[in-house]
């Protein structure tokens, strides 16, 4: 359902960009200004510039730029629509029902498996008798628990549907897992089995954290 107009500019009227941004990196008043590190590449002198008075962000250092809304579908990977939503929720406006784009929630629910299958993976190689062999090797190859902890690095069980079933049991349905990428369809019987196993993983995350792959 498309959002009317002055739905958009209440939301963008209500909510200050600064406020939101800082979320994601702290945020020091620069004169008419506010400025942080780069939400969106690494960098050691701030760069990021964020003005309150116009509501918009730009950074000298990878030219990222725009307005409330074109940062958060940045940060968080959506879209327009989605970032009209999670910013309306946020500020307490009201929108017009209706169902969410099955694209979107299709989306949402592979995003949703993937963080779930890194958790997973972490748990099997920090807290489990079958990941003890895999974190020596990560030790050993200079692999510091801090290390491991920030990149999400874990360990997939060498068993068919570990993954599989861990996710079944948490409501996780096996294709949304196969769109993810996670798990693959049997060719010559009905179910699916665990596309990783026995191995370490190394998520792919995104600039913010989230888990892209």
């Amino acid at each position: 359902m498309r959002i009317p107009d002055d739905k958009i500019e209440e939301v963008r009227a209500t909510v200050e960009l600064v406020d939101v941004a800082g979320e994601y990196t702290r945020m020091k008043r620069s004169g008419s200004r506010y400025k942080g590190l780069c939400p969106f590449h690494d960098e050691n002198t701030p760069s990021f510039t964020v003005d309150p008075e116009k509501n918009l962000y730009h950074c000298f250092g990878c030219k990222a730029g725009g307005d409330l809304f074109k940062f958060v579908q940045e940060v968080e990977g959506m879209s327009f629509i989605e970032s009209v939503r999670m910013l309306a929720e946020r500020a307490g406006v009201d929108l017009p029902e209706g169902d969410a784009p099955e694209e979107s929630d299709k989306r949402a629910g592979i995003h949703h498996a993937l963080r779930f299958a890194a958790n997973f993976y972490f748990k099997r190689l920090m807290r489990s008798d079958e990941g003890e062999a895999a974190l020596r090797y990560l030790h050993e190859r200079g692999f510091e628990d801090d290390t491991i902890k920030e990149f999400g690095l874990g360990w997939a069980p060498d068993a068919w549907d570990g993954l599989l079933e861990a996710a079944q049991e948490e409501q996780i349905k096996p294709e949304t897992l196969e769109e993810a990428g996670l798990v693959k369809a049997r060719k010559k019987s009905d179910g699916y089995y665990d596309r990783f196993r026995g191995r370490i993983m190394f998520p792919i995350l995104s600039h913010v954290g989230k888990v892209l792959g």
